[in-house]
């Protein structure tokens, strides 16, 4: 069950470059990995009724050629069929449950942007700059993690790298789950 390819039902790597300009500033891709935080624990307009605190930690790390960002939550998580199945497929409106995540584009978009800035960037090495995506549904589950770039061909593997888990996550009450996206775009 280490590692499953996350099959897609269309080119992603060839929809990368129209899934880039859905942003036109850093702030709007940053928007999509915080929108998805929140929309884990708000579902509906019901949450507001009896709303409990959702504890989101953004970290921005400033390097002379890049912009790192970690977007880390205390949400349910995710197990390993919801990434492989529903995260990187195109249009999943039917898998998009929370009030924020309307689309099913958003973290795809933002990933696309990312590279697409480190493409276009003099200095900014693509290779060591690719994005991460980790998540965990509880304690005893294993990390499961998606390591960029976006291409027809990405994986989802149960992940030892409790460091990379814990990176910009420091804020957060728990480790136990949530989920974790590092992303890397030029300055």
């Amino acid at each position: 069950q280490d590692p499953e390819e996350i099959e897609q039902t269309s080119d992603l790597a060839q929809l990368s470059s129209f899934l880039a300009k859905q942003h036109d500033q850093y702030l709007e891709m940053l928007q999509e990995p915080i929108d998805n935080s929140v929309s884990a624990t708000v579902k509906s307009e019901q949450y507001f009724r009896n709303p409990e605190p959702i504890k989101i930690q953004i970290d921005l790390e400033r390097r002379p050629n890049t912009v790192r960002a970690i977007v880390a939550d205390e949400g349910p998580g995710m197990n390993r069929d919801t990434i492989r199945d529903i995260i990187f497929q195109t249009a999943n409106e039917d898998a998009s449950d929370g009030i924020l995540n309307n689309m099913g584009a958003g973290l795809k978009a933002s990933i696309a942007w990312c590279e697409k800035s480190l493409r276009m960037a003099p200095g900014a090495n693509f290779s060591t700059n690719a994005f991460h995506l980790l998540s965990r549904t509880d304690a005893d589950a294993p990390i499961q993690r998606v390591d960029g770039p976006i291409s027809n061909e990405m994986s989802v593997y149960n992940s030892e790298d409790e460091e990379l888990w814990a990176e910009g996550a420091s804020e957060l009450s728990t480790d136990s789950h949530g989920t974790r996206v590092h992303l890397t775009a030029a300055r």
